[in-house]
């Protein structure tokens, strides 16, 4: 299995990064097109997009679009993170087929187990297609869904609520603290409670210790809307204000300059994305602009249109 930065182009992009106070988008997104990010990996995550032959391994900030699958390895667990702040976590073993990201977000679970945490804003559900009847997760809603070997199905609600379909014209819903159990021949879908204080396995440990993660990392107050990754920005940097304009400034060494730490992936339909490894690279990378100013340094200026990179290519020789 190939490394998908082995796959990529490697670049500092030293040719470039004196214009990119001026630099637009390598491609602009398309109005339709979709993304979401790789915000956590435990172990190994491997993907393959629906035209492409081979799995590859990713990363953190990595860019999930329509069409791709991915697994986790046997120890290995994933979240992704989708548009306006919800997250799909993977356990160990996890097979999960992203058919379409939101706003009308269909996804399937091959193997696996999977942790849904959808919020109020995102005003559409999330569905997931099991071999064994399909779920849909509404907003301000939990829900965790684990398939056994035999493609048996346990679907439970942790918050808010879920319809499940185990017959495709037969709707039961479940509310926090229920859970169904699914079978081949559907016989099986009996509504029981459960304790949703209790912590059973170590995915729902994954799941508490992730939630926590970002109640501590709320959006920045400077930013006027939700953007992919931006959780992580108050970490690394401050917002300082020069010429009346607000800026986020990371905190980084005096020689380091955009788009230096990473690699390029190509993804068809949109070209060279960049995949940064700073833990705050997705955002500054994916949306609005970089530029220079004397004794301030590199400043990140927000924008809201999702990009596969802002600069501009260049070659000389």
């Amino acid at each position: 299995m190939a490394s998908r930065v082995g796959r990529c182009l490697l670049t500092a992009l030293t040719a470039v990064l004196g214009s990119l106070a001026l630099a637009g988008p390598a491609h602009a997104q398309d109005p339709e097109y979709r993304s979401a990010r790789v915000s956590d990996v435990r172990g190994d995550l491997t993907v393959r997009a629906d035209d492409e032959d081979e799995p590859s391994f990713i990363e953190r900030n990595a860019v999930v679009r329509d069409g791709d699958t991915l697994w986790t390895s046997r120890d290995g667990r994933a979240e992704l993170e989708l548009e306006r702040g919800a997250w799909i976590r993977m356990a160990e073993d996890t097979k999960l087929e992203v058919r379409q990201l939101p706003p009308s977000a269909d996804l399937r679970l091959w193997t696996g187990s999977l942790y849904v945490d959808v919020p109020e804003r995102m005003q559409t559900p999330i569905r997931v297609q099991t071999p064994v009847g399909d779920v849909e997760v509404r907003p301000n809603s939990v829900v965790r869904i684990d398939l056994s070997e035999d493609d048996a199905a346990r679907v439970s609600c942790y918050g808010g609520g879920a319809a499940v379909m185990a017959d495709r014209e037969v709707r039961e819903r479940l509310g926090p603290g229920e859970r169904m159990y699914l079978d081949a021949d559907r016989r099986n879908a009996e509504i029981i409670r459960f304790d949703r204080n209790e912590v059973k396995d170590g995915f729902d440990q994954y799941q508490r210790d992730r939630t926590q993660y970002y109640i501590e990392r709320p959006l920045p107050r400077d930013l006027e809307y939700d953007l992919l990754g931006a959780r992580d920005l108050n970490d690394y940097g401050s917002w300082v204000v020069v010429d009346n304009t607000r800026y986020w400034r990371p905190r980084c060494e005096p020689d380091w300059r955009p788009y230096s730490t990473g690699y390029w992936s190509y993804g068809p339909g949109f070209g060279y994305s960049w995949i940064d490894y700073q833990p705050w690279g997705y955002t500054t990378c994916h949306y609005g602009r970089w530029l220079w100013r004397p004794t301030f340094g590199w400043l990140w200026a927000p924008g809201r249109v999702w990009g596969p990179s802002w600069v501009y290519w260049s070659s000389w020789g």
